[in-house]
C-alpha cells in the first residue's frame, strides 16, 4: 500500500515536470491519508491552481484557493502557503512556479531553499501590505513581541472616560483559562462567551468572571469570531461558514448560506436582527478573487450582496473586519493597512481614516473594530484599543494589559479578549 510519502514525492515529481492533473492525484491520494497536513495542502493546491490556470477552469482555480486557505488555516506561518495564496491573489492568470516544482530539480540544498522560500515570503508581506501575514489568524505571540515593542509610544493617552472594571482568567486549558481566545459575546443576559481559535471551545461566564458552562462550537476548524443577536442566539463563524447556535449548549439553531460557497471571515448583528458578513473568496460567478460585504434579513435570507467595497478603492485585496453603528453605518477595518472604510448600509462610501505606524491614531497590527452606544469607534492593536469620534477624530486609549484580539460592547462597558483573559471597560460618557 502506498505511504503518504509515496504519493508527495509522486506529487512533487509530476509539479516538476508540469503534469497538473496527475500531480492533482498523487496530492489527493496523500490527502487520503493524511487530511489536515498543511504541505499536503499546498501541493494539492498547486497542482490544482495550474490545472485551472493552463485550462480556463475557474472551479479548479477556486478549490485551489480553498485548499491553500485551509493550510493557512492549519499553520497560518506556513511560507509555502504565504507565497502560494499570494501569488493566487496578485496574479489570478498566471501559473504558479513555487518550491515545490524545483523540489525534484536540482537547485539549493533544503535549508538554503527554505530560507529563500521565507526571504520572498516576508518580502511579499511588506510589498502588500502584511495582508497575508494576518490572512485567517497570525500567531498571538507575534502580537505580544509587537505590544512589547511599541510599549512606549510618544503622543499617547489614555483615554479620558475609560476604566478597567473586571479582569479574569489565566492561560491554561482548565475551566476558567484561556488557550489562545480570539471571540467575546455577551447576550445582554448576564453572561459572556469567550471562544479558542483553534480548539473551538467556548466558555460561558457570569459578568463578574464565575465560570458557568463551556460547549464546543460547530465545526472542525479555526473559529474566527463569535456574535450576539438580537434574540439570545449567538453567531459563530467557524470553517468559513457562520452558524446559529443556542448559547447556553451550543447546539444548533441554523446556518446562514451563501451560493458562493463558504468563506465568511466575520459578521456583526444590527438591533433589527438584520446581519451583515464580511466574505472572503472566489467567486463562481465571477471567476475572480472578491471581498463580499454580505447582507442577510432578519431571518437570514439573502438580501443584498456589495463586491469589493474596500478592494474597489485600494485595488488590493484584504482581510477585512465589520462593526455597525446604531445609525447604520457600515464600517470595514482593512487589516493590512490599518484603514478603517465607512459605508451606508446601502453600500454608499462615506469616509475613511487611520494608517500604520506607532504614533497616535495609528496602528501597530490592527485586529477588531466595533462601536460603542455614542457612536465612538474602537479599533484594537497591539497597544490595546484605540478611540476615535465617528468622523475618525483620535480620542485616546484603553490600555489593555495585552494585544487585543476581539471586542464587544455591551452597554457601557466594552470587553476585550488579550492571550490570557478577558478584560471588562467601562466606558459610560465618551465624547
Amino acid at each position: 500500500m502506498d505511504t503518504r510519502s509515496d504519493y508527495m514525492k509522486r506529487g512533487r515529481t509530476f509539479l516538476a515536470e508540469e503534469k497538473w492533473g496527475q500531480a492533482v492525484r498523487e496530492f489527493e491520494g496523500a490527502l487520503g491519508r493524511d487530511p489536515d497536513d498543511p504541505e499536503l495542502l499546498v501541493g494539492l493546491a498547486h497542482a490544482l491552481w495550474n490545472d485551472g490556470v493552463s485550462d480556463g477552469d475557474r472551479e479548479r482555480a477556486y478549490r485551489a484557493m480553498q485548499k491553500a486557505e485551509r493550510a493557512l488555516q492549519r499553520e497560518p506561518s506556513n511560507a509555502d502557503a504565504v507565497t502560494l495564496v499570494t501569488h493566487m491573489t496578485e496574479h489570478p492568470d498566471s501559473l504558479y512556479r513555487g518550491p515545490a516544482r524545483n523540489s525534484a530539480k536540482s537547485g539549493p540544498t533544503p535549508q538554503k531553499r527554505g530560507s529563500v522560500v521565507v526571504i520572498i515570503a516576508a518580502s511579499m508581506m511588506v510589498s502588500i501590505g502584511a495582508a497575508v501575514a494576518i490572512f485567517l489568524g497570525g500567531q498571538t505571540g507575534g502580537d505580544e513581541e509587537l505590544r512589547r515593542s511599541v510599549s512606549t509610544y510618544e503622543g499617547e493617552s489614555d483615554a479620558p472616560f475609560a476604566e478597567q472594571r473586571v479582569r479574569f482568567g489565566k492561560e491554561g486549558v482548565g475551566a476558567g483559562y484561556f488557550k489562545d481566545p480570539r471571540s467575546i459575546a455577551s447576550d445582554g443576559n448576564g453572561h459572556l462567551y469567550v471562544g479558542e481559535y483553534r480548539s473551538g471551545r467556548v466558555q460561558v461566564f457570569f459578568r463578574d468572571g464565575d465560570f458557568k458552562t463551556e460547549w464546543q462550537a460547530p465545526g472542525e476548524g479555526s473559529l474566527q469570531a463569535l456574535e450576539s443577536g438580537p434574540n439570545g442566539e449567538l453567531y459563530v463563524v467557524r470553517d468559513r461558514m457562520i452558524t446559529q447556535v443556542n448559547p447556553q449548549t451550543g447546539g444548533v439553531i441554523g446556518t446562514m448560506e451563501y451560493g458562493n460557497g463558504v468563506g465568511f471571515q466575520d459578521v456583526t448583528v444590527a438591533p433589527d436582527g438584520a446581519s451583515i458578513a464580511v466574505w472572503r473568496g472566489m467567486r463562481r460567478d465571477l471567476g475572480d478573487i472578491t471581498e463580499d460585504l454580505v447582507l442577510f434579513t432578519r431571518d437570514g435570507a439573502l438580501d443584498t450582496i456589495i463586491t469589493n467595497p474596500v478592494a474597489s478603492m485600494t485595488d488590493r485585496h484584504t482581510i477585512p473586519r465589520v462593526a455597525l453603528s446604531g445609525t447604520g453605518t457600515i464600517y470595514i477595518l482593512e487589516r493590512a493597512s490599518g484603514t478603517i472604510y465607512s459605508f451606508s448600509r446601502t453600500g454608499e462610501y462615506r469616509s475613511r481614516f487611520g494608517e500604520e505606524g506607532s504614533g497616535p491614531g495609528q496602528f501597530q497590527g490592527a485586529w477588531d473594530i466595533a462601536v460603542t452606544n455614542e457612536g465612538n469607534v474602537l479599533v484594537s492593536d497591539a497597544k490595546g484599543v484605540q478611540v476615535f469620534s465617528e468622523s475618525g477624530r483620535y480620542i485616546g486609549l484603553l490600555d489593555t494589559k495585552g494585544a487585543v484580539r476581539d471586542i464587544e460592547v455591551e452597554g457601557d462597558v466594552v470587553w476585550v479578549v488579550v492571550r490570557d483573559g478577558v478584560e471588562g471597560w467601562g466606558v459610560g460618557g465618551s465624547s
